[in-house]
């Protein structure tokens, strides 16, 4: 029942609001066994009443789904939880195992499922808020799909499942998913692979970011010589390697093309030329304005574009014509030009409320007086001072003065006082800078060594699982680990665990910590630098 623009879908609701709008809609988590009742991967049914454009959120590597997001245009009713929002091990099966029908068998199923990466202002979880542009097209897409069903029980639902960039396609081959939307630009290269809808934006330019510092660009050849970082999986690299061939054959110096971390978006990379980290970038030109307006030390050089001409477009699997025929539909109403695609992309360009929490250049400074300290407990820790730095600029923002109230966090690092005082730490001053560190580096070493360390485990998934224990607690997240299908992998596995069953908090606050630990260790080692190596690839000594 919808009361003043909220809609009631369960008993003992979670309130869940979109933006800063007060209107929402609520659902709530299964519980107990008697809701997680078995249901074979074929046989999944659906009560007549319940909505049908439910959005769910899959963790794309552990298989659990993360979160339910079902959207309110006026087909309304009641999900029953343990049902609609169903988190056992047969729900998971039948999303998760490798499917490449055509359309009318995923009418059969009653599912589409739509990989999409996750990005700040592309698609966006805020606990149990999820917002931005692509959200609001898989809102559109389900309502398209379900236009000429009438009959409840035979709805179709669109399941959103979280894929890193570089797996959208490899992942869509596999069978993991029925379409890709990801901002993916046509390239001959991808369409060997898949087939790709009509355009949702034509004519696009993938434009050069830059300091403001840098003079103006007015050729693509004026790169040579140039390090320029994007993703490997981008079609930014792939025309970046054809422009350095067309350097090279006229007798230029190539452009020093450097691949970034595959888990870090665009705007990532956007806000790393802002903040002196790395020489440039490349994005399109339909998300530009957006960045300039966030990220006002960088310059994007239109006159130089690297590519002209693109087609971003939704992508599915060969051989799948009535699928195509379904998404071209979805298209015709979304794409650039129309009146809602209109809508959304200047929504997309005005509304940066997305990005408010974006530290300025002078925030994110390392400050001198405690580079000292980072070092020397690091040091005597073996653990990375720019990821000490990046723990405190999380939970601090360099404050050595604060204390939270409610918690009683206290410090640099939002040491808990009832923390430093356990055996294991024995400091209590925690409002000294220096004994805040110690305390925090004693403790997160003592995590590490009891409650996270494996044999032959990534150090990259050590660091961000001793993280999550440093936030959450190490007893939960030890519990949570022998949930999850990959015990000692974090990114895409234990991280959806988490996020499922405590929320989005955690898993926010390792993503941040790890992005700044990017930032800061190549404030360190340079723009030249910074993308050599993993940044995860800390060592740490074994006990």
């Amino acid at each position: 029942m919808a009361r003043n623009g909220r809609i009631d879908l369960a008993a003992r609701p979670t309130r869940i609001y979109s933006g800063s709008s007060r209107r929402g809609f609520r659902f709530r988590m299964p519980r107990g066994k008697a809701r997680r009742a078995a249901r074979s991967e074929e046989n999944l049914s659906y009560r007549s009443n319940e909505i049908p454009l439910a959005l769910r959120m899959i963790a794309a590597l552990c298989f659990v789904i993360a979160a339910s997001l079902t959207v309110a245009t006026g087909l309304m009713g009641t999900v029953t939880p343990a049902e609609a929002i169903e988190t056992g091990q047969p729900l998971r099966a039948a999303l998760t195992k490798p499917f490449k029908g055509d359309f009318d068998q995923m009418v059969e199923r009653r599912r589409v499922r739509v990989l999409i990466p996750l990005g700040r202002a592309y698609f966006q979880i805020r606990g149990r808020q999820i917002d931005g542009v692509a959200a609001r097209q898989l809102r559109v897409l389900e309502r398209q799909i379900n236009r000429d069903i009438h009959d409840r029980s035979k709805r179709i639902f669109v399941f959103a499942i979280p894929t890193p960039r570089d797996r959208l396609i490899p992942d869509l081959v596999a069978g993991r998913g029925d379409i890709a939307l990801g901002n993916l630009t046509v390239t001959p290269e991808r369409n060997a692979l898949v087939d790709f809808s009509q355009p949702l934006l034509s004519d696009v330019k993938e434009i050069v970011v830059t300091s403001r510092e840098v003079a103006d660009l007015r050729d693509p050849s004026d790169l040579s010589g140039m390090t320029v970082t994007v993703r490997r999986s981008s079609s930014f690299h792939e025309h970046l390697v054809a422009l350095n061939r067309e350097l090279e054959a006229g007798g230029r110096s190539p452009i020093d093309v450097r691949a970034a971390d595959e888990r870090l978006e665009t705007e990532d990379l956007v806000e790393m030329v802002h903040a002196g980290l790395i020489e440039a970038t490349v994005t399109d030109d339909h998300v530009i304005d957006l960045w300039e307006k966030v990220f006002t030390g960088i310059k994007a050089h239109r006159a130089a574009p690297v590519h002209t001409g693109g087609q971003v477009a939704l992508a599915f699997r060969k051989n799948s014509p009535k699928l195509a025929e379904r998404v071209n539909t979805f298209v015709s109403t979304a794409r650039r030009g129309t009146e809602h695609g209109n809508i959304l992309l200047r929504e997309f360009a005005r509304n940066d409320r997305w990005l408010k929490n974006i530290p300025s250049n002078e925030n994110r400074r390392l400050h001198p007086e405690y580079e000292r300290f980072f070092a020397t407990y690091g040091k005597r820790y073996n653990i990375d001072p720019h990821l000490i730095a990046a723990v405190a600029f999380q939970e601090s923002n360099f404050n050595a003065k604060l204390v939270m109230r409610r918690s009683g966090a206290t410090g640099l690092m939002q040491m808990m006082p009832a923390t430093a005082r356990l055996p294991i730490v024995g400091i209590s001053n925690l409002l000294n800078p220096e004994d805040n560190v110690h305390a925090f580096t004693k403790y997160f070493r003592h995590l590490r060594d009891a409650y996270v360390d494996q044999p032959n485990m990534a150090d990259v998934d050590r660091l961000m699982l001793t993280l999550a224990s440093y936030n959450a607690g190490p007893t939960k997240i030890a519990r949570l680990r022998r949930q999850s299908e990959t015990p000692n992998v974090w990114f895409e596995n234990v991280e959806w665990t988490v996020w499922r069953v405590v929320g989005a908090e955690t898993v926010d606050y390792v993503r941040n910590v790890y992005r700044y630990y990017v930032w800061f260790k190549g404030m360190s080692e340079g723009p030249k630098r910074q993308t050599d190596t993993h940044p995860g690839e800390v060592r740490w000594t074994q006990k």
